[in-house]
């Protein structure tokens, strides 16, 4: 229902019937095979269309103006997400990400891809990849644009390197536990000792305290290396009446 082309006829002399005919036969096979020409592109462009709105990354072309040309589903809702009032669609800037000197580089052919990474409002991280299309010349026009959200990994990242910190410091723990439970068994042992045979009461209650306090540092030493050792699970024959009575 649109015209697509136009075939003019100039003849020598004026047609007739015949000629008519023949001409209108011709037209009618070259409309046929534009019409079959016209729904292949647009069969190729709707699947690649369809390729792209099912990708998970925003993907985004736009001019040496930073003028959105071109954008996925993804890219879309990115950007009703980040500037729902932007009414022209450019892309000067991205949350935290100035895009005007990366896109001068990148369109001056004086580097390759450029990767980065943004920070938008609300923590969300997004790895973004920059890169020059070639025009007909073999010179860069324009630029397609890549955003990945990475939100999710940089917080596992985080948790790793948490755990990490938490493995180091048991391991710490564990050095330090073992250091001081050798002088505190040697001030509970010298406490009891000197507690035999101590008839004076004030002298009495002075070492019952070291040996209270003695062993309450045992129980912190005790509680550390508990904290830093590894358990590993292990299975073995367990009796229900032992758990109960206990």
């Amino acid at each position: 229902g649109r015209v697509v082309a136009a075939l003019g006829i100039v003849p020598p002399a004026a047609a007739r019937e015949r000629s008519l005919r023949l001409f209108f036969g011709a037209a009618n096979q070259v409309a046929l095979h534009l019409e079959r020409i016209l729904a292949v592109a647009e069969a190729e462009q709707d699947r690649f269309r369809s390729v792209l709105d099912s990708m998970p990354q925003a993907v985004i072309l736009a001019d040496r103006f930073l003028r959105v040309v071109e954008a996925n589903r993804s890219a879309r809702d990115l950007l009703d997400r980040i500037s729902p009032s932007n009414s022209d669609r450019t892309i000067a800037r991205i949350g935290n990400l100035d895009l005007a000197p990366i896109a001068a580089e990148v369109l001056s052919g004086g580097s390759g891809p450029v990767e980065c990474e943004v920070c938008l409002e609300g923590g969300t991280a997004l790895a973004a990849t920059v890169s020059a299309l070639e025009g007909g010349g073999g010179r860069p026009e324009a630029l397609v644009l890549v955003l990945a959200d990475v939100t999710e990994s940089r917080r596992r990242e985080a948790q790793l390197a948490q755990a990490e910190k938490m493995s180091s410091l048991g391991e710490m723990i564990s050095g330090i536990a073992h250091e001081l439970n050798n002088p505190l068994s040697s001030v509970l042992g010298y406490a009891q000792l000197a507690r035999v045979g101590v008839e004076d009461p004030k002298l009495a209650a002075r070492l019952d305290t070291v040996q209270r306090e003695a062993r309450r540092c045992q129980r912190i030493v005790q509680n550390l290396l508990a904290f830093a050792r590894r358990h590993e699970p292990e299975k073995k024959w367990l009796s229900l009446n032992d758990v109960v009575e206990l």
